[in-house]
């Protein structure tokens, strides 16, 4: 179904980003996400869903988004538009986290994704920088010795 999709990884993130900030919005009061393009050829892009943490992207990628049938795209003027995520494009976040790993992994995906955002970065500092010792740790080779170290980090 989606086998003729090809997307970036940074247009994914994007879209999938999107899509999990909508979920703290009841889908009654869901509204389009706005967008303006900047001097500096990025996108601004704002929504209820995200108070306060206007997101940024490159224009291209919502495009991409929009061509591919995952987003609806309007220009609303000569840089600003606004967007809504499609029917498609939320099938396609589904099937893809149905298919990135096992449960286990899958949950665990879901968590790195959610610490690693922008958002979580300068809401949280002091924890990201924690998490991301942790992180760092448990993959080095010699993080067997580390093991109650990184579960205090």
């Amino acid at each position: 179904m989606f086998d003729n999709i090809l997307l970036e990884q940074e247009q994914i993130d994007l879209l999938f980003a999107l899509i999990e900030s909508l979920a703290s919005v009841p889908r009654e009061k869901r509204i389009k996400f706005g967008g303006a393009q900047t001097s500096l050829g990025t996108a601004i892009i704002f929504h209820a869903a995200i108070p306060g943490q206007n997101r940024t992207a490159l224009p291209s990628d919502i495009e991409v988004l929009h061509h591919a049938g995952l987003v609806n795209m309007n220009y609303t003027g000569p840089s600003n538009f606004n967007f809504d995520i499609t029917p498609l494009g939320r099938k396609y976040y589904e099937f893809y986290r149905g298919k990135t790993g096992q449960p286990s992994e899958r949950i665990e995906n879901q968590s790195k994704i959610h610490v690693t955002t922008d958002k979580f970065r300068s809401t949280y500092p002091l924890a990201f920088e924690k998490w991301s010792k942790a992180d760092s740790r448990l993959w080095a080779s010699e993080s067997h010795g580390e093991l109650s170290v990184i579960g205090h980090l």
